[in-house]
């Protein structure tokens, strides 16, 4: 006969008898519903924010040049909170730039060298953005030998849709005969007039490309004698 004998049983039994304790019971049935709690917790804050806190849906798409450099853009809501968006278009973003907003209604309002540009009220919808293309800016320069000009400009080959037309400039003492125009790309009959008499009249072409120039005192060579100019010089 042998003598081994099966291994005791005591320390295990006394394991599960420890474990099924309810005590312990206890404590995991508490860490379970700890457990349950905070999940539930999190859920719901994660729901709350998604119903008071907003992210943006949509933009403005604000699209300038070089000439604008510095220009102030400020969008406001028109709900109750009036909140404001500013931003400055200068050569880090290219003059253009986007302002993202949530779903609404608001009011745009564009100043450049201390002039307005543009100010209109407008309203985005969700993932549907909005342009807003900037006139540029022109300078406008006479002189006091020529005296007050007014300076008219007609659409030639204007853009879909077609440009609105500028309004008459004025040239005078009050403003030292020299004034920013702001007026979009395009390709212009320019006109200056003194007493009824014309002084000025050329085309111009307003690009995004280049500052554009009009001085009354320097009028562009037409097509004509730059050619004439061109050929003298190769003989």
């Amino acid at each position: 006969m042998s003598d081994l004998q099966p291994p005791p049983t005591a320390p295990a039994d006394a394991y599960n008898a420890e474990y099924r304790s309810p005590g312990r019971a206890t404590f995991v049935k508490t860490m379970v519903w700890v457990v349950v709690a905070v999940v539930l917790i999190m859920v719901t804050l994660v729901y709350y924010r998604s119903v008071t806190v907003h992210g943006p849906e949509t933009a403005l798409f604000v699209t300038g040049d070089r000439s604008l450099d510095g220009a102030k853009v400020v969008v406001t809501s028109l709900d109750a909170r009036r909140r404001s968006w500013t931003v400055l278009l200068t050569r880090d973003n290219n003059w253009k730039t986007p302002v993202l907003l949530e779903t609404g209604e608001y009011h745009v309002r564009v100043t450049h060298a201390g002039n307005e540009i543009t100010a209109a009220d407008f309203s985005v919808d969700p993932m549907l953005g909005k342009n807003l293309p900037l006139p540029s800016a022109v300078r406008v320069v006479g002189s006091e030998t020529i005296g007050e000009v007014v300076v008219t400009l007609i659409e030639v080959l204007p853009p879909t849709p077609p440009n609105p037309r500028p309004h008459p400039i004025k040239l005078s003492q009050k403003n030292g005969f020299h004034t920013i125009a702001y007026i979009l790309p395009g390709t212009y009959q320019v006109t200056g007039t003194h007493d009824g008499r014309t002084v000025y009249s050329a085309n111009l072409t307003i690009d995004r490309a280049t500052v554009t120039r009009i001085d009354l005192a320097n009028p562009p060579k037409s097509q004509n004698e730059a050619a004439e100019e061109t050929s003298g010089e190769g003989k």
